[in-house]
């Protein structure tokens, strides 16, 4: 099940938030999303048409894969700068 991996990436020490995401078809990607306390994935999944938990969330996402990165890293990036303003 390869949305296990993205559990797994997200007890690597230091991380907040982990992404795995992978090709369901042209310009086409299977986004899962895991965090820790800093990041409530499924609202960056909402930004996408996805859903989910705070901790655990998925969309699928269309796109340039590089795209992809660059657009869930600006939600991401988001809400961890919001916290350290906390």
């Amino acid at each position: 099940d390869l949305d296990g991996i993205a559990s797994q990436l997200n007890v690597t020490k230091g991380a907040d938030c982990a992404v795995f995401l992978y090709e369901t078809g042209l310009m086409e990607y299977k986004v899962s999303l895991r965090s820790n306390e800093h990041v409530n994935v499924a609202k960056v999944a909402k930004q996408f048409g996805g859903g989910g938990h705070v901790r655990a969330a998925g969309a699928l996402m269309k796109g340039t894969v590089h795209d992809v990165i660059n657009n869930l890293s600006v939600h991401i990036e988001k809400q961890l700068q919001e916290k350290q303003r906390c």
